[in-house]
């Protein structure tokens, strides 16, 4: 590579799409990367991460990227993460009995309408002997 073409590829604009994956990756990678890294302070579980997916994700993380606020004893029965241009979160949440869900207290929209920022909501929910099951999907596009 000569010179000249190093200054030329140091000078190609950014797309759009790109930079807001990039943004994307500064805000939910950090969080990603601490639960692919090992089992925090309190043991929790830790995801299995590639270099653009992971499985197994702890429920904080879910949380954090879903913006739902999870009774305590809610069991995560999948996950899945998957980041590129845009990203996606994939679970199944099984809640406690008698829990409320926390779907219907978001402040979000889960009607699969994007919002302002372009992050897409749904859920799929489910009752069985008392405990409610949530197949959730958060995602850009």
């Amino acid at each position: 590579m000569t010179a000249a073409t190093r200054v030329r590829a140091r000078e190609r604009p950014v797309g759009r799409r790109r930079g807001a994956s990039v943004v994307v990756a500064v805000l939910l990678g950090p969080g990603l990367l601490g639960a692919c890294a090992g089992a925090g302070e309190d043991d929790e579980p830790t995801a299995s991460c590639d270099r653009s997916a992971c499985i197994d994700l702890p429920i904080t993380e879910i949380e954090q990227i879903s913006g739902l606020d999870l009774p305590e004893g809610t069991e995560v029965l999948d996950s899945s993460y998957s980041a590129f241009q845009d990203w996606n979160l994939e679970a199944t949440l099984l809640l406690p009995e008698g829990a409320e869900d926390p779907v219907a207290a978001s402040e979000d929209a889960w009607d699969g309408q994007g919002d302002e920022e372009g992050v897409f909501r749904t859920v799929e929910s489910s009752l069985e002997g008392g405990r409610l099951t949530l197949e959730i999907r958060v995602f850009t596009t």
